[in-house]
C-alpha cells in the first residue's frame, strides 16, 4: 500500500499514550498494522504473534535444528512490511512478540528491509526468554519445577524437555524505548507487557509504580486478542451492527494515573460496549490475580463505564502409559436420512506413538487401507491421505524459576550496545491454587418460577479461553437481578453437572467479579 500524502494531523501532544493493538496471534488480519500506521491517531502500535502453538512448533524445530533455524514468525513481516513508510513518517513506536526463537535473525532480516527503503527506523531485540539452559541445569541439581496446573514434580513428567521458554516482562522494551528504539522485537514477555512497556515509557512510570503498572497490565489484557474485544469471538454476535465483516482494532488510550479506556479504529465494523470488555477481561484468567512478569492485578474491584459510541472506560480499585484404543460417536445417519449428504457419517482413527517409524505408513495408513474390502457397506477412503502421515506432537510443562535465572537482554545494534535489565527487587510468591468459593446467601431458584432453555447471549454471555491444560470459563449478565440468579444457579456442582462426561475429577475453582455481575 503506497504512504498516503495527506497524512493524518501530527500527533497531539499531551499526557495519553495511545496504544493500538495489530495482532493477537499469527491467525489475525495482516493489513491490520499498515492500516492503523497510516490512518489512526496514535503514539504506538503493539502486537503478539506468539501463542503456546507456535512457541512450540518453533522451539521444538530449534532443538533439531539449533544453528540452521529461522525460527520466527514469517507472517509478522508480511504485517509490518507496508507499514514501515508509515511508522517512519509519523514516528510510531512499536513493540511486538514475534521472534519466536530465533529473534536476532528476524531482527538482521527486518533491518535490511527497512534499509532498501532508505528508512531510518531504529530496531531494538529483547533476549532472554530462551532458557532450556537454565532448565537442564536446575533438573541436574533436583529441581522439581513444580507444573502450575497439576502440582506434579517435573521427575514425574514421562517426557524430557528439549525447549524452554519464559515469559519475559516489559523493562527490556521500555529501556529500548529509552534508548531511541522505534521498534523492539521480542521472542516472548508476556501478553499483557507491550502495552505495559509503552505506557510506562510514555509516563515515565518506575517499576514501584505498582498501581499504574497494573492499571496498563489490564489495558494490556483487554487489547491483547485485537477484535476480542470490538465484537471477534463474541456470545452475544446478534447485537452486532451491520454485517461486521471488518471488526476494527482496539485501541487503548491510557493515562499518567494508569486509568484507561478502549475504543476501536474508525470506520471499522464491530463495537466496544461493556459486554465486549467484559468478555476479553474473563478470557484466560484462573482467579482474582491476574499475574504478569512485571505487577500483580486484582480483578476483583474493577469499574466500567460506557463513555461513548464505541467506547469505555476502566479503573481499578486497588485494595511409559497403558495402551488402549477408544472409539465414540461423534456423529450419527439420521433414521431414513433424505439424501446422501444426510447418510453419510465420518470416521477417523487417531493413533499416537512415542517413534514417528510406529506409526509409518506402510503400519499405519495400509493396514487400514488393506481391510476396506472386507469392511462395512459403502466404507469409502477419503481422497486426502496428508493426516494418516505422523506429524510431531509437543506437550509442554507450565512451571515457574526466578526472574533472577533468565538473562534479560536489550540489544541496540545501531548503537553497538546491549542493555542488561535487571530483575524485580520486590515479588510476592505465587498462588498456586487461587481463592474459591462459593456464592454467599444465594436465592431460591424456585422462587423464580417456570425456566427456559436459551443460546449464550440471549441472557447469559460467556467466554473461555486457557493456558495450556488450565482453562477457564467466564459467564456474566447485564443486570443486577440476573445477577442473582447466575451466582446462585452456577455452583461447582452445576458445573460438573454440565460438564457431563467431560468432567473427569479435575478440581474447578469458582470466583466472581461482582461489581461486573460475572463468574
Amino acid at each position: 500500500m503506497p504512504l498516503r500524502a495527506n497524512l493524518p494531523r501530527q500527533l497531539r501532544e499531551n499526557s495519553t499514550a495511545r496504544i493500538a493493538s495489530a495482532s493477537g496471534s499469527a491467525a489475525d488480519r495482516r493489513h491490520g498494522l499498515a492500516e492503523l500506521a497510516r490512518d489512526e491517531d496514535i503514539h504506538y502500535i503493539v502486537g503478539d504473534w506468539m501463542s503456546e502453538y507456535n512457541m512450540a512448533l518453533r522451539g521444538g524445530a530449534k532443538a533439531v535444528y539449533p544453528t540452521d533455524s529461522s525460527e520466527f514468525e514469517p507472517s509478522f513481516l508480511e504485517a509490518i512490511e507496508p507499514a514501515l513508510e508509515h511508522l517512519d513518517a509519523r514516528q510510531i513506536r512499536i513493540a511486538v512478540n514475534a521472534g519466536a526463537s530465533d529473534t536476532k535473525k528476524l531482527h538482521d532480516i527486518l533491518v535490511s528491509v527497512i534499509s532498501k527503503k532508505g528508512l531510518k527506523l531504529r530496531v531494538a531485540w529483547v533476549e532472554g526468554d530462551e532458557v532450556i539452559e537454565v532448565i537442564q541445569k536446575g533438573l541436574k541439581s533436583g529441581e522439581g519445577f513444580k507444573n502450575l496446573t497439576t502440582g506434579e514434580n517435573i521427575k514425574d513428567w514421562s517426557f524430557e524437555p528439549i525447549y524452554a521458554q519464559a515469559y519475559l516482562g516489559c523493562w527490556g522494551i521500555v529501556e529500548a524505548f529509552r534508548q531511541g528504539a522505534h521498534i523492539v522485537l521480542c521472542g516472548r514477555v508476556a501478553d499483557a507487557s507491550p502495552t505495559i512497556a509503552c505506557a510506562a515509557y510514555h509516563h515515565g512510570w518506575r517499576r514501584n509504580d505498582y498501581s499504574q503498572l497494573a492499571h496498563a497490565l489490564v489495558a494490556g489484557h483487554f487489547i491483547e486478542c485485537t477484535t476480542y474485544i470490538t465484537g471477534g469471538n463474541f456470545s452475544g454476535f446478534k447485537d452486532l451492527p451491520g454485517a461486521s465483516i471488518d471488526i476494527g482494532f482496539p485501541i487503548a488510550q491510557i493515562e499518567a494515573t494508569g486509568e484507561f479506556s478502549i475504543y476501536k479504529q474508525a470506520g471499522k465494523d464491530g463495537m466496544v460496549t461493556i459486554e465486549t470488555c467484559k468478555a476479553q477481561l474473563l478470557y484466560e484468567i484462573q482467579g482474582p490475580y491476574y499475574y504478569n512478569s512485571d505487577v500483580v492485578a486484582i480483578l476483583d474491584n474493577i469499574k466500567m463505564t460506557q463513555v461513548g459510541k464505541d467506547k469505555v472506560y476502566g479503573i481499578r480499585f486497588v485494595p511409559g502409559t497403558a495402551a488402549f484404543a477408544n472409539f465414540r460417536t461423534n456423529g450419527s445417519c439420521p433414521e431414513n436420512p433424505a439424501n446422501q449428504d444426510a447418510a453419510t457419517v465420518e470416521l477417523r482413527i487417531f493413533a499416537q506413538a512415542r517413534d514417528d517409524k510406529v506409526l509409518s505408513p506402510m503400519k499405519f495408513l495400509k493396514p487400514i487401507v488393506d481391510n476396506m474390502m472386507q469392511s462395512y457397506p459403502g466404507a469409502t477412503l477419503h481422497l486426502d491421505t496428508r493426516q494418516a502421515f505422523p506429524k510431531e506432537y509437543f506437550e509442554y510443562w507450565v512451571s515457574i524459576i526466578p526472574q533472577s535465572a533468565t538473562k534479560h537482554v536489550c540489544h541496540l545494534p545501531w548503537k553497538s550496545h546491549r542493555v542488561e535489565i535487571a530483575p524485580p527487587s520486590d515479588t510476592v510468591e505465587f498462588l498456586y491454587k487461587q481463592p474459591t468459593y462459593e456464592t454467599k446467601s444465594p436465592i431460591n431458584l424456585a422462587s423464580l418460577g417456570p425456566v427456559t432453555k436459551a443460546p449464550l447471549g440471549y441472557v447469559v454471555h460467556a467466554r473461555s479461553g486457557d493456558k495450556g491444560s488450565d482453562s477457564n470459563v467466564g459467564f456474566f449478565v447485564r443486570n443486577a437481578d440476573e445477577w442473582d440468579w447466575l451466582r446462585s444457579l452456577l455452583t461447582v456442582s452445576k458445573i460438573k453437572e454440565l460438564l457431563e462426561e467431560d468432567d473427569k475429577g479435575k478440581p474447578i475453582f469458582r470466583f466472581e467479579l461482582s461489581h461486573l455481575f460475572g463468574e
